[in-house]
């Protein structure tokens, strides 16, 4: 049981709703889901009442409740209190866009903190925005991002992983079935993107230009599980990269790929010449652990 799955459920306790917490988080409602179920399985009973439109605790969690306070109390004066002692231990933040789930990448953390016990990793998922600003204030080591429209004069970036962008439709669409279509064949699309505060924003509104139009974008501050209800109502289309699209995929929903092609990267970004042992150790794990130069 993880101390952060304790704070996961305290925090949707406290704001009785499980999207605010994930906005509160700045991590994705379904990774939120899938860390309160991972926690329910291992207590062996269920925390929420998930009859019932509004969120209730069950009677087992509002024990559990009254204990989680506790541990969390006791475990952040635990943390200050062994502070002096943290010096023979590196210790590595990094702030992330919510994709580690869809590239396993909390898997690869923690068969990396099993391997290397010397070197504590604290990841925290959030907007790119937050992350780029917890990086310049130093509050972060390290940021997990899209490389593109990042500043390489303020940055270092190491790209590790490559992705495809491709347009996320409707099943009954007229795109559907087909290997791959132009970009430019869909210049009549409602388009509905991710935040404005995201890096696939800019970077899906340029791939369109560059197919000779600009996109009709109805909106564009929602995050995934938002752009999949639009989809599936039939509204519009989207694109997202080929690895974030097979995990949202549900059916109804499918996507298709683009002869142009447009490549994403997901990279390690860091402040120019602050690239640590315990980061270059991390860096180098996930980059042979995933198979990429």
């Amino acid at each position: 049981m993880m101390i952060e799955q304790m704070q996961f459920f305290l925090m949707i306790e406290k704001l009785n709703s499980f999207s605010e917490a994930a906005n509160e988080l700045y991590i994705s409602q379904s990774t939120l889901s899938k860390q309160i179920k991972a926690l329910e399985r291992h207590l062996g009973f269920e925390l929420f009442d998930r009859t019932t439109r509004k969120i209730r605790i069950t009677p087992a969690g509002e024990v559990f409740r009254k204990y989680a306070h506790r541990i969390i109390s006791e475990y952040r004066e635990m943390i200050l209190e062994t502070e002096k002692y943290q010096k023979e231990f590196a210790r590595l933040s990094i702030a992330s866009i919510p994709v580690l789930d869809a590239y396993h990448l909390f898997e690869v953390f923690d068969e990396f903190q099993k391997e290397t016990p010397n070197v504590v990793v604290v990841v925290e998922e959030c907007e790119r925005t937050f992350a780029l600003s917890e990086l310049r204030r130093g509050a972060v080591d390290m940021a997990i991002l899209r490389s593109n429209f990042i500043s390489k004069e303020e940055f270092f970036t190491i790209p590790f992983m490559d992705d495809e962008l491709v347009l996320l439709i409707p099943e009954a669409h007229p795109f559907s079935g087909r290997g791959e279509v132009s970009l430019s064949d869909a210049v009549d699309e409602t388009f509905y993107f991710l935040s404005k505060n995201t890096g696939m924003y800019p970077f899906c509104v340029e791939a369109c230009r560059k197919a000779g139009f600009f996109p009709n974008v109805m909106k564009s501050e929602l995050n995934r599980r938002s752009i999949r209800s639009k989809i599936l109502h039939g509204d519009g289309v989207s694109m997202m990269a080929e690895t974030v699209a097979k995990e949202i995929a549900v059916p109804g929903l499918t996507y298709v790929k683009l002869e142009q092609h447009p490549m994403v990267d997901l990279s390690f970004v860091l402040n120019q010449d602050k690239i640590g042992e315990g980061a270059d150790t991390l860096i180098q794990y996930v980059k042979t652990h995933l198979k990429v130069s």
